[in-house]
């Protein structure tokens, strides 16, 4: 993807069709993607990916600073930490066969 300046003229398929699917939007200056502080994406719509995560370069638009080791490692942490105690309050929840072959399918 490189150091694109803006995020929609990237040639990515896979952040092409989550933005397509609404699954995630571009920030105001297409930087990168809109993201909540534990890397969640937002919609289209303005609702919170409570299942999808971003860190680095696609959070430059709300972070800026998101391309060196230091910030990489602050934000891999934040979206373990958020996981991990997601598992923990919520551990009979399994993901259903539609949403493991939507997932595969965007890979």
């Amino acid at each position: 993807m490189g150091l694109c300046a803006d995020l929609s003229r990237a040639d990515s398929s896979i952040l092409g069709a989550v933005v397509a699917r609404g699954l995630g939007a571009y920030d105001p200056l297409r930087l990168g993607l809109r993201t909540v502080h534990s890397g969640n994406l937002t919609a289209a719509d303005g609702t919170v990916q409570r299942d999808i995560y971003t860190l680095g370069v696609l959070r430059r638009g709300d972070l800026w600073e998101s391309t060196a080791v230091r910030e990489l490692r602050s934000q891999a942490q934040r979206i373990a930490s958020t996981v991990a105690h997601r598992i923990e309050l919520e551990p009979q929840e399994v993901a259903s066969g539609r949403e493991l072959r939507m997932a595969a399918s965007m890979s």
